[in-house]
């Protein structure tokens, strides 16, 4: 579910609020060999985490362990990213993030309006 503005905020101001040391990373961010899943470094998700401004969208989705918050950044025109977290946990849970790559607004239309351009 693709939230709204007032929310948006209010979810973006708790990443704000908490430093990315603070946050705690979930196993699944890991795979079996104790590598980033995706191959996004824990040096590289803090140099996209504090990039505020950069947030497009944020979704909310349930899951088995509580609502996952994705977060999507647009870095620049050809690179995007989305972090997954556990904003309701005690510390925040970094749960995955994943390169999201280009046209991140056309995918986003796409997916929750069902538009073609």
């Amino acid at each position: 579910m693709l939230l709204d503005k007032d929310t948006r905020d209010r979810v973006i101001n708790i990443l704000k609020n908490d430093s990315f040391e603070n946050i705690k990373i979930h196993r699944h961010y890991f795979n079996k060999f104790g590598k980033p899943r995706h191959n996004i470094s824990l040096e590289k998700l803090k140099e996209i985490y504090y990039q505020f401004d950069k947030i497009i969208a944020v979704t909310k989705r349930k899951s088995l362990l509580g609502f996952k918050y994705c977060f999507i950044y647009k870095i620049s025109r050809n690179t995007s990213y989305k972090l997954m977290f556990f904003l309701d946990e005690k510390p925040i849970q970094l749960f995955n993030a994943l390169s999201f790559g280009k046209n991140a607004e056309r995918r986003l239309i796409k997916k929750f309006f069902g538009f073609n351009w």
